[in-house]
């Protein structure tokens, strides 16, 4: 889990807006000074950079500043402002850590506000919400004390700088708290929850906020059923982050009659994978009459997956205007009040689809200054978006027009093609599938649309027929870090080419080449030609592939990704078909472990005492994954084959008390007798092994012992069950690390992501299985990196995700955190993406070493194969316990898997 942006960088310069504004600091004497600690003693007061007074603070980028005399009461405003100016040329990244009263009683990470932030280059201003500021990490809130950190008892602020740049300055000024109010006549809601950042001129609606309830003249007809029911999704903007689920509900305000203008925004995306808005239609009504409607059409439930596939993201390009303005484009109406009370209620014809984030209501007596005044609100969430979202690109100088990059470099839009010298020449195994890249940059007078080819490959053992070579070109897409939506544009998706592609003047553009070797090939090598026609004069590129007289053998270190999951909006045969194709394209990308899909829903006993289970879906999953190679452990990671409703996830919880009360017996029996009917099942149908996560890298010491609980009713009871988790131990006296210790013990099976040689010697020494998880997605971490890790006694790695997926599928600057996806699902296919492509090259590298290993094995007497053993042995020492990334002068992917192909050949004597 990953802390989020909690405020923005916005600059008011608005006058509608009434302002009132308390001066804290303006750096004109050296008491300013006094109040801060400076951690690299870079502070001296400057003449340079003043945005209020004659004075402001210069420090370094990489300065730290720790303050426990800073203002402690921010109740009475809305913000916390501070102007900074970076003079270097790229971005500074910056942290905050904000602690209350309650956080000096309580030291810890978990209690305390934890934010980043991105000032661009030249002018920033820094803008805190007073309120709203939640404890320990956005995405993983309220471990430990509850509540947000109270503004009226600020006891420490810290504010980090980092960058490359030493020698780039700070200058910082005009620190002060900020309230702003709204022209007289106009009502305006923030609609979240309880603990939101509200947006300045704004009234808080959250779950709770009922019409005529002390004294609320606006608010909801009833509650709504808790506090689920609003959320913050931590973007895009402090009006548009957070929402009230509205469905079927109403709002209500009390207000003069008369003709009014209505400004409203929903919130479509969520914040959470699943959270998006799956509707048809969705309307809303006043006294009974529709007054607004908006109708997305037959795929309208699955809008969030398929919009924005075609937009292609450029430097230079608007992120607003690409992405966020449709996204957050008001809805507006009229409303005629003649009672005293204005009604709005909210319908849809599917769920999730009227999450209220903003709404205005004002007279149309009132109209222009009104409009105005929305004018700049709307101009508000652009800037404050804007300036979140920066861009962190660094054009590179680009020379040449064809490049031959390795499969590895990154192509950049504004960057170059790779070196201008260069082959598409590669060995492979029968049935194997190999890639080849090249890129292409026109420069000012080469813009236009080309064409691309490819012959059969030819040689002295017959063809490969160009049925057999899939060409692709590289999609490019916006792509954020964990801690903020500041973004840089990579390549991400690997595209099918149209009949033809528009070339644009100085945007580097990526091809990538897929040959499928057939399962016959006959030994040998063969050549063909690619085309760039239309455009370049023909230009013609050579392309060869060596075969080789061997299949490449089956590792038994199991590798995949987390998550196998169909969007639900799918109709029954459309899910079916898509299962099936997903399958296919992760084995033939190289992977043998799935992990995700269907559980098992449990709804008590029948008369006899005989569980209910429904075992409909898993019986289908487990049948079409066997039938596309699917054969050995799975990884239940929330899915596959969980028991749903027999106790409360990773704990026994409410639901498992429950159970117990109803049928008189401790939850280890009510185990042995509902998993043992699973497990009846399974064996009847069929089913692979199933590896069961249940702990998921707890935080605190309660959810850690609450957790260990029921790991150890389940190896008493049903330890048929092979039962383990996601996490990192570390081996170390401490009370929460000890229960940590304590749950590695009494799990079969651990998936560590930080691992050490002391995680793969208490693994030894338990008898428990060692797995890894979230390792990194590059071709070196599934080659040679997991060769090494095999060696080493690891059993297996996930990593995330096949289909990361919090907001839209084809934007990466929405919802909790970057979509890290390997797939896309496009309108008409599964889409790869460049990493996928790249994983499937480590997973072959892998199978390579595995191939060279059980060769060498079988002749271990040979000189050969000694030389081959100790190559591979030193691959594995120097490739240390969990160093995922490739050491320094350790050879590049290409190189060793061509060494274990020379290996190979030794072997094979040729």
């Amino acid at each position: 889990m990953r802390n989020n942006l909690v405020f923005s960088l916005i600059l008011i310069t608005s006058a509608a807006f009434a302002q009132n504004v308390k001066v804290l600091q303006d750096f004109e004497t050296d008491a300013d000074l006094k109040i801060w600690e400076f951690k690299k003693k870079s502070a001296v007061l400057s003449d340079k950079n003043v945005t209020h007074g004659k004075k402001s603070l210069q420090i370094s980028a990489n300065e730290y500043m720790v303050s426990f005399r800073f203002e402690k009461n921010w109740s009475a405003y809305d913000a916390l402002e501070i102007d900074i100016f970076n003079t270097g040329k790229d971005p500074v990244a910056g942290s905050l850590l904000i602690g209350d009263a309650d956080f000096m009683k309580k030291n810890s990470y978990w209690n305390r506000h934890n934010g980043t932030f991105t000032l661009k280059p030249g002018a920033n201003t820094l803008s805190l919400p007073v309120n709203g500021l939640f404890r320990g990490e956005a995405g993983s809130r309220g471990h430990d004390l509850k509540t947000n950190i109270d503004p009226a008892q600020i006891a420490r602020l810290d504010i980090g700088f980092q960058t490359k740049e030493e020698s780039v300055n700070l200058f910082m000024d005009y620190v002060r708290l900020v309230k702003e109010s709204r022209p007289d006549g106009i009502l305006a809601f923030d609609f979240g929850p309880e603990s939101q950042s509200i947006f300045p001129g704004f009234a808080a609606i959250t779950w709770n906020t009922v019409h005529g309830k002390n004294g609320a003249a606006a608010g909801l007809r009833h509650p709504k059923w808790g506090p689920n029911a609003a959320r913050d999704d931590t973007f895009p903007t402090r009006l548009f982050q957070d929402a009230v689920q509205m469905q079927d509900d109403e709002f209500i305000a009390t207000v003069p009659n008369g003709n009014y203008s209505v400004w409203l925004v929903f919130s479509d995306l969520g914040y959470w994978g699943g959270e998006q808005a799956f509707f048809r239609k969705r309307w809303i009504e006043s006294d009974g009459k529709q007054v607004w409607s908006e109708d997305r059409g037959e795929a309208g439930p699955t809008d969030y997956l398929y919009r924005f596939e075609k937009v292609e993201p450029m430097p230079g390009d608007s992120i607003w205007d690409l992405y966020m303005k449709p996204l957050v484009e008001p809805k507006r109406f009229e409303v005629e009040v003649a009672d005293g009370t204005l009604n709005l209620r909210f319908r849809a014809d599917g769920w999730n689809a009227c999450r209220v984030a903003g709404l205005v209501l004002y007279p149309l007596t009132k109209k222009a200054e009104s409009e105005k005044w929305l004018a700049e609100v709307e101009a508000k969430n652009r800037s404050e978006f804007e300036k979140r979202a920066v861009y962190m690109g660094k054009p590179k100088q680009a020379f040449g027009i064809i490049g031959f990059p390795s499969l590895e470099d990154e192509i950049l839009p504004d960057g170059e093609p790779g070196p201008a010298e260069g082959k598409l020449a590669r060995t492979g195994a029968r049935g194997q599938r190999l890639s080849y890249t090249f890129a292409v940059r026109p420069k000012k007078d080469q813009e236009g649309e080309v064409r691309v080819s490819v012959t059969d490959l030819t040689g002295p053992a017959g063809s490969i027929p160009a049925a057999n070579i899939e060409t692709r070109y590289v999609h490019y897409a916006t792509h954020r870090g964990y801690n903020d939506i500041a973004y840089t544009i990579q390549p991400e998706s690997l595209r099918k080419l149209p009949g033809s592609l528009r070339m644009q003047a100085n945007v580097t553009r990526q091809f990538w080449l897929t040959v499928k070797v057939p399962a016959d090939a006959k030994p040998g090598t063969y050549s063909g030609q690619i085309t760039l026609s239309a455009w370049l004069d023909e230009k013609k590129i050579p392309i060869s592939l060596e075969v080789l007289d061997l299949s490449l053998d089956e590792p038994d270190f199991r590798m995949g990704f987390y998550g196998t999951h169909i969007p639900s909006q799918f109709s029954k045969e459309q899910r079916t078909e898509a299962m099936r194709k997903l399958f296919m394209l992760i084995k033939d990308y190289g992977m043998n472990c799935l992990s995700g899909g269907p559980n098992i829903p449990f709804s008590g006993f029948d008369a006899d005492g005989k569980p209910k289970l429904d075992f409909a879906a898993c019986d289908e999953y487990f049948r079409i994954a066997r039938e596309c190679g699917f054969t050995k452990e799975f990884v239940s990671y929330g899915g596959p084959a969980m028991i749903q409703g027999l106790h409360d996830g990773y704990k026994v919880g409410n639901t498992g008390r429950e159970w117990e009360k109803k049928t008189g017996k401790p939850l280890g029996e009510l185990l042995k007798i509902v998993w043992g009917a699973v497990k009846e099942h399974a064996e009847k149908e069929n089913w692979p092994p199933v590896l069961y996560g249940m702990t998921d890298e707890p935080r605190v010491i309660e959810h850690a012992k609450a957790e260990l609980e029921l790991m150890k009713i389940y190896r008493e009871a049903v330890p048929f069950v092979r039962i383990g988790g996601s996490y990192s131990v570390h081996w170390k006296d401490d009370p929460f690390e000890n229960v940590v210790q304590e749950i590695f013990k009494t799990l079969t099976w651990s998936a560590l992501n930080l691992h050490t040689q002391t995680d793969v010697d208490k693994a030894k020494e338990f008898g428990r299985e060692l797995w890894i998880y979230n390792q990194g997605r590059s071709r070196f971490s599934f080659g040679a990196y997991q060769w090494a890790e095999s060696r080493k006694g690891v059993r297996g790695r996930l990593q995330w995700h096949l289909l990361c997926l919090h907001g839209c599928q084809f934007f990466d600057l929405d919802g909790r955190e970057p979509d890290t996806a390997m797939i896309n699902w496009g309108r008409d296919e599964i889409i790869p993406t460049i990493h996928f492509a790249r994983a499937r090259e480590g997973a072959d590298d892998l199978r390579f070493a595995v191939t060279l290993w059980n060769l060498a094995q079988k002749k271990k007497d040979s000189p050969e194969a000694q030389a081959a053993l100790a190559w591979l042995e030193d691959v594995n020492q120097k490739i240390g316990v969990q160093v995922r990334e490739r050491p320094a002068g350790f050879m590049d992917d290409e190189t060793f898997r061509n060494t274990c192909i020379q290996h190979i050949k030794k072997l094979q004597g040729k």
